[in-house]
């Protein structure tokens, strides 16, 4: 059932000649047809009330002309060629996702799985020829394709690294900053858990981070 009507302000000009005992039972009248009860009036209230019969009906049949149209375009939109006789309308129809909507996502979800799955470990020459394109040298080029396949290509947490070159930059830039890449990092860490000083200052697993953060 309808929740609200429409009443033109025009229509309600005729007011000016009722007594407000009358307007009040017109009013009466517009409510009880809306909830489907036909109301019962006399003498002029009978006239004034015919023009807003007419219009309130006219609203009713439009109305209910759009529901009969939406349920038909969603019957139209869950129709489906099952055979069973099920017409593909779901019991709960706030979820309204297609079989379109459901391929779309699944479409989403394999292009991500085959972005996990496409890595592949690079040769030692393609690292080779990276790291002196970057200004490095064979020696930490080999440290570092050496370090990587020895732990299946995958960072410190377990993760399979999805692009090596980003590492490589990273070990390149270890490299020039301690002047022996990882190797030198791990005698620095080694050599400064020992130190109380450092030991006051930090606890082990905070040092390990900060001298190991651009590894992990």
């Amino acid at each position: 059932m309808k929740k609200s009507f429409i009443l033109h302000l025009d229509s309600l000009d005729v007011f000016d000649e009722l007594k407000d005992e009358e307007v009040g039972k017109l009013f009466r009248a517009i409510r009880d047809f809306e909830k489907g009860k036909e109301p019962k009036l006399d003498g002029i209230l009978r006239a004034v009330w015919i023009p807003f019969r007419n219009q309130l009906q006219r609203d009713k049949e439009k109305y209910d002309g759009i529901c009969d149209r939406n349920r038909e375009n969603i019957k139209k939109r869950w129709d489906t060629k099952d055979t069973s006789g099920k017409t593909g309308i779901p019991d709960d129809t706030r979820n309204t996702h297609s079989d379109s909507d459901s391929k779309k996502e699944s479409k989403k979800e394999s292009k991500k799985e085959s972005k996990k799955e496409s890595f592949a470990p690079p040769t030692t020459s393609e690292v080779n020829s990276y790291f002196l394109l970057k200004g490095s040298n064979k020696k930490e080029a080999e440290k570092m394709f050496n370090h990587y396949e020895a732990g299946d290509w995958k960072k410190a947490n377990g993760v399979k690294m999805a692009n090596w070159k980003q590492a490589a930059a990273g070990w390149i830039g270890r490299s020039k900053k301690y002047g022996g890449g990882v190797d030198q990092v791990k005698i620095d860490f080694d050599n400064r858990k020992s130190d109380r000083h450092f030991q006051n200052e930090y606890d082990l697993k905070t040092l390990k981070k900060y001298l190991f953060a651009s590894i992990l």
